[in-house]
């Protein structure tokens, strides 16, 4: 621990999550958690290895939003949904959100897609009129985390891969 100094990628994660927070503030607020969440997660240590951890967040959200969704609007015309059937309702959605990545052999996306899936359907205001909205809160917030973070690796003092 002696002469521990912060590096440039802790400097490039704060300004990124600072980034994602003015530009959410700037649009209502909406998304901010998630979009500093993808800030960090994406940031690495050059611009092409947070690009490809931007795509694989992207990718791993977009199908666990997409998946949420659809389970969201099917619950309505599921019995007693909110009492108990959400019980195996949302471990299925997961099985299918794992099934779809499987498919195309997207292995490295499921756990992200699957902690999407979950964050969605589990957190979820069900006194919402239209459930579209918090998923493309969620998902557009992501974006500009993922954005943030590439903006900010690209622009100040990146590195190239060796």
């Amino acid at each position: 621990m002696k002469n521990y100094h912060l590096g440039m990628r802790a400097v490039k994660t704060a300004l990124a999550v600072m980034l994602s927070l003015m530009v959410c503030s700037a649009l209502d607020k909406a998304g901010m958690l998630y979009a500093a969440i993808a800030a960090t997660i994406c940031m690495q240590q050059t611009t092409e290895e947070t690009f490809k951890a931007g795509g694989q967040r992207l990718l791993s959200t977009t199908v666990g939003s997409l998946t949420a969704l659809v389970i969201l609007t099917i619950s309505i015309f599921i019995p007693y949904y909110r009492e108990f059937a959400y019980l195996i309702v949302i471990p299925l959605g997961s099985l299918l959100t794992i099934y779809i990545l499987s498919i195309f052999k997207k292995y490295d996306a499921i756990a992200l897609a699957v902690v999407v899936f979950l964050c969605i359907t589990i957190e979820l205001d069900y006194t919402a009129v239209d459930y579209s909205v918090a998923v493309f809160t969620r998902y557009f917030g992501t974006v500009i985390g993922i954005a943030a973070s590439v903006l900010v690796n690209k622009l100040i003092r990146p590195l190239k891969a060796e």
